[in-house]
């Protein structure tokens, strides 16, 4: 799957732009040239426009010959597998402004998989297996994410708790700015741990003050 379809695929690929740079595209470019003298016989108007059957083998091969050689010739000789070509068609639905190409690359590639005698032969194997795994990984990820938000909560109450104690040592000693500026300074960390309540509470005990 990895290797030999690709490598069939990839190699009708690359023969045809062969023959199309170094075969088709010189005598193009020569009667392209000639024509476009006999419009334009003065300037370099002649040659730029020239350069256009070279324009066109290049969009075709990046547009066209994708869809139309590389992709049959890969699901034909089992290049895909069922599980990757679902895979194949999410990969697409979410391609944005290339959806389009991809999926008509997917449609492609579906419609010679079907047919394909060595569909499905050469599966990648333990793909249940490789799915489990990543289940468990994103299982462990979201474990560790809730012990660091859990740690995280824990370390602002420790915080709050320590400002408490700095707090009352302002208010014993009647210094009153101090006390607010502790009690705005902890309505900040509840605001920002999203403790709501705790943030109105240190406010109004502000305005007693």
């Amino acid at each position: 799957q990895g290797l030999i379809a690709t490598g069939i695929a990839t190699a009708a690929f690359c023969g045809i732009l062969y023959v199309l740079i170094f075969w088709i595209y010189p005598g193009l470019y020569d009667a392209t040239l000639a024509g476009f003298r006999s419009l334009f016989p003065e300037g370099d108007t002649a040659e730029y426009l020239s350069l256009l059957p070279g324009v066109l083998i290049i969009l075709a091969s990046l547009l066209l010959f994708p869809q139309c050689i590389f992709s049959p010739l890969y699901a034909y000789f089992g290049g895909w597998d069922d599980v990757s070509l679902e895979d194949f068609r999410k990969a697409a639905n979410l391609a944005g402004p290339s959806k389009g190409i991809t999926m008509l690359m997917y449609k492609i590639s579906r419609f010679f998989h079907v047919r394909s005698p060595w569909k499905n032969k050469f599966a990648f194997k333990n793909t249940d297996l490789a799915l489990k795994e990543a289940d468990d990984l994103l299982q462990i990820r979201r474990e560790l994410d809730a012990k660091i938000i859990l740690e995280k909560k824990l370390k602002y109450l420790d915080d709050l708790k320590e400002l408490e104690a700095t707090l009352a040592t302002a208010i014993a000693s009647s210094d009153a700015e101090e006390a607010r500026r502790l009690l705005r300074y902890m309505g900040s960390i509840a605001e920002e741990n999203k403790n709501e309540a705790l943030a109105a509470e240190y406010k109004a005990r502000i305005a007693k003050i």
